[in-house]
């Protein structure tokens, strides 16, 4: 995967009022926004490599919807890389269980506030940098162990080398011409 691309998220709302308000609220805030308007598109584009991170779906859309979404992303070897932001006029308790046990990681209910929009967004940024963030020091831990590794593994042999080395210096006559080489 391609390392965190701030502010790039994704948007799968079939109502266009409710698609438009929220791709206009997103450019405001300074996000590069991927649009599509059903669930089918959406699962295309979270497949792709260069897929936004952070998703908000709407629960019912025409293909597949906000839950199926959530499920087949959390089956993909990156799934957990992806911060899904369930929207939907479905606000009961049991609704909100359901779409986190389905994989979402939050959940708004329409209507929903503005700022309350954003920092559940924002929310969702900070998590996915951070896990951006673990993901480069382990690349970077294992190459250092990598990097140890092939250093004993060149050390070994350049120490068995020195040592023949020094035990031939040590057993040759000072007067042999290839002692002042040696």
């Amino acid at each position: 995967l391609p390392l965190f691309e701030p502010g790039r998220i994704l948007i799968a709302e079939d109502e266009p009022v409710s698609r438009r308000l929220l791709e206009g609220l997103l450019q405001t805030w300074g996000h590069e926004v991927v649009v599509c308007t059903d669930g089918d598109t959406a699962w295309e584009i979270l497949q792709r490599a260069d897929a936004p991170r952070l998703a908000i779906m709407d629960w019912m859309m025409p293909g597949l919807s906000g839950i199926e979404i959530c499920q087949n992303v959390r089956t993909l070897e990156n799934g957990d890389q992806f911060y899904m932001l369930l929207v939907t006029a479905r606000g009961g308790t049991g609704d909100l269980v359901d779409g986190l046990k389905a994989g979402a990681n939050d959940y708004v209910s329409k209507p929903y506030h503005p700022a309350e929009l954003e920092a559940r967004v924002n929310s969702g940024l900070r998590m996915i940098e951070l896990q951006a963030k673990q993901i480069e020091a382990e690349r970077v831990k294992t190459l250092m162990v990598t990097a140890g590794a092939a250093a004993h593994e060149i050390n070994q042999p350049l120490t068995v080398i020195l040592g023949s080395v020094e035990l031939w210096r040590d057993t040759i006559a000072k007067d042999d011409p290839g002692a002042k080489r040696l």
